[in-house]
């Protein structure tokens, strides 16, 4: 309980029955009702609250309330009634919520600011929260999903203002709205909509394959959960992630992965396998048959329109469907050659589409394109042509999804289309890494709305394990990008910081914001790179060449952070440790491993261009500092890992996490440098 919170209970322990007692909110006690709040609302103000017994409020819902409005109102009661003990049906203050008539009056009365709402982006989710006098609050949308999310934001004053003896509620003046239409994530354990949601993301994307066999071609998804009875509770998820304002939008995963992924799909269409050495991705074909299909076939038409008939059937309200990955591939028949392979894998797309609707009349649909399966450099992107030709013909409801390699030479052909009212989204957004860094998310969604995209779809990485751990580890991250994604220029990066430790409940959430600015150094952003999977994009996998040429490179990193880095990275460590949070904890010891790291790696190099004769005696030394420090930096990967899932990783898992790491110092060891000037080998 918070010191405020325990002087307000031991007053109203001696009170009997009383009404609101209104009360003065200076500039620097709203600033504090602003950091409850996550994401920041576009305009709002507090200058009054009321503070009362929790049994004297009620709260009530408009009249024929149903579906998600109604759902609003229950939430937000079955919320007070948990933190309250009892539930909200008194007299002294009133919550009114509820969606607003075609003259904006909701049961017949006027609400505040609530003519703005028509003229404001993404109206209908957009809401109003408005005092009426000082004994009653108004919770007012045009649509439901407005109105959901102005109950968010109450209920998030609730979760801190709202105990058993006592509540403080904002006479507050609220108008907001999202600057993105859609909000979202792809690859999101189900499970965590409810969490995401209540910070306002909105769509979720989730995979599938598809079964074919001779009862028919069947959509399988385990819907990123790794339990059992979890996934039976949310099977099929989007009824249920409708109750939280959300849409979980399936879709069959990249064409070309249909060969490999796909069970029966071969047997039972043989002449849909792309034709020639073209259709199949060099990289990793014949290891793994990633071959894009004979796409101008008339049998991809009965593939798509069935999956996307059977997840209309689960109550899907949109179908996402992912192009071909590996941009260069193409099939080689005729048909194929004359259309071009992603034009036609477009408009098969939408063929089956309209042939789902004949169904299923308010199916929408979604064309993803996300280039990848293959390693730069060069960089490889989808055909220019190609992507202006399938933008431009998309029907005004359909919308275009890209990750990379749809830009253009300029970078500039998707927000081209976008600012001519084409329906494009963004999904790559940033990396979601566990770090305690916003400003680049904040900078990115910035980006994304000037653009006029209509959405920012974020990738989710999988190996998380399961939801409970992916949500401690990305935690920061989820939420800046909940943050930014609803209002882009509202708070600083220091603000969010703020506003974010004080929504997990720490106990200074200003020590926590001088720990992120402790945190802040050039490593912090070198480190996401040197680790499994992303070694080839760090310095580290470059040691073995800069050693042979006996000189640092000062392109990989200035010598000149590497003493800051560590005192900051030092500092971090007390702050953390301060704070009294495992993960911070670990999370600066990783980071204080790695600025050492790069500390003996720059001594080894610049070890090797000396005269001395004791040459061989010292590189032999900064080496074996390099290896300790290498290790030191695994063992600091692992026991963070250890904080996330809550159990220490089989050392198995460290050692083959740290492998990549392991062989360029293999190599490095195996090359025996020698000192520039000497000729003696270094053993």
């Amino acid at each position: 309980m918070t010191k405020w919170m325990i002087l307000l209970a031991a007053v109203l322990l001696g009170w009997g029955r009383m009404q609101a007692e209104t009360v003065t909110v200076e500039k620097q006690q709203e600033a504090a009702w602003r950091r409850e709040v996550l994401p920041l609302p576009h305009e709002l103000s507090i200058k009054q609250m009321c503070r009362l017994k929790p049994a004297e409020v009620t709260i009530r819902g408009r009249a024929g309330a149903a579906g998600l409005e109604r759902e609003a109102v229950d939430s937000l009661t079955q919320l007070y009634r948990e933190k309250s003990g009892g539930p909200p049906t008194g007299s002294g203050f009133e919550i009114v919520i509820g969606v607003m008539d075609e003259q904006g009056r909701l049961e017949g009365a006027d609400v505040p600011q609530a003519n703005r709402l028509k003229d404001l982006p993404n109206r209908d989710q957009a809401y109003v929260i408005q005092p009426v006098g000082t004994n009653r609050l108004v919770v007012a949308a045009l649509a439901d999903r407005g109105l959901y999310y102005g109950t968010r934001t109450l209920a998030q004053w609730f979760e801190s203002r709202l105990a058993k003896t006592a509540v403080e509620i904002p006479l507050a003046s609220v108008v907001d709205w999202p600057d993105l239409e859609e909000r979202g994530f792809w690859h999101m354990p189900v499970s965590l909509v409810p969490w995401l949601a209540s910070m306002k993301m909105n769509r979720f994307y989730v995979y599938h394959t598809f079964e074919v066999d001779n009862a028919g071609i069947h959509p399988e998804s385990a819907y990123y959960e790794t339990e059992e009875a979890v996934r039976r509770e949310w099977t099929p998820p989007y009824e249920k992630a409708r109750r939280y304002a959300a849409e979980v939008v399936p879709g069959p995963t990249h064409m070309d992965f249909w060969e490999a992924r796909c069970n029966g799909y071969r047997e039972a269409f043989p002449h849909l396998i792309g034709k020639g050495e073209a259709a199949k991705n060099p990289f990793v074909f014949p290891k793994w048959p990633q071959r894009v299909p004979c796409a101008s076939h008339p049998d991809m038409v009965k593939i798509l329109t069935a999956v996307l008939t059977e997840l209309a059937a689960q109550k899907a309200s949109e179908v996402m469907v992912w192009m071909s990955e590996y941009p260069h591939a193409r099939c080689e028949c005729e048909a194929c050659s004359k259309e071009g392979q992603f034009r036609a894998e477009a408009r098969v797309t939408l063929e089956a589409w309209r042939e789902a609707q004949k169904q299923y009349p308010n199916l929408k649909v979604s064309l993803f394109f996300g280039r990848g399966g293959f390693y730069p450099p060069p960089e490889r992107s989808y055909p220019d042509q190609q992507i202006k030709d399938i933008v431009a013909s998309l029907p005004p409801e359909v919308s275009f999804l890209a990750s990379m390699g749809c830009d253009g030479l300029d970078g500039r052909l998707l927000a081209d289309f976008a600012a001519k009212g084409k329906r494009i989204a963004r999904c790559n957004i940033v990396g979601l890494s566990a770090i305690y860094v916003s400003e680049d998310i904040r900078s990115r969604m910035a980006g994304i709305v000037a653009d006029q995209y209509i959405g920012a779809w974020q990738f989710t990485p999988g190996g998380h394990g399961d939801p409970a751990s992916f949500r401690r580890k990305f935690n920061f991250r989820l939420c800046a990008l909940a943050e930014y994604a609803w209002n882009a220029s509202g708070r600083s990066a220091k603000d969010f910081a703020e506003a974010w430790a004080c929504r997990q409940g720490y106990k200074d959430p200003a020590a926590f914001v001088e720990w992120i600015d402790a945190m802040n150094v050039p490593q912090a952003h070198r480190v996401v790179h040197c680790w499994s999977g992303d070694v080839w994009a760090s310095w580290f996998s470059r040691l073995p060449e800069i050693a042979a040429k006996r000189k640092w490179d000062d392109s990989l990193f200035f010598p000149g952070e590497i003493e800051p880095g560590i005192r900051k990275a030092e500092r971090a460590m007390v702050l953390a440790e301060g704070l009294g949070d495992r993960e911070l904890t670990s999370a600066t010891q990783v980071l204080l491993a790695y600025s050492r790291m790069e500390q003996a790696a720059y001594r080894y190099i610049t070890g090797l261009s000396t005269a001395s004769p004791q040459g061989n005696a010292e590189i032999e030394a900064s080496f074996a500092g390099l290896r300790d420090a290498l290790d030191a930096y695994v063992q600091a990967r692992a026991a963070a890992a250890g904080a996330t899932v809550g159990s220490a990783p089989a050392p198995t898992t460290a050692k083959y996490h740290a492998a990549e790491l392991e062989a360029v110092l293999a190599k490095l060891g195996a090359a025996k440098v020698t000192p520039k000037k000497l000729g003696s080998k270094l053993e």
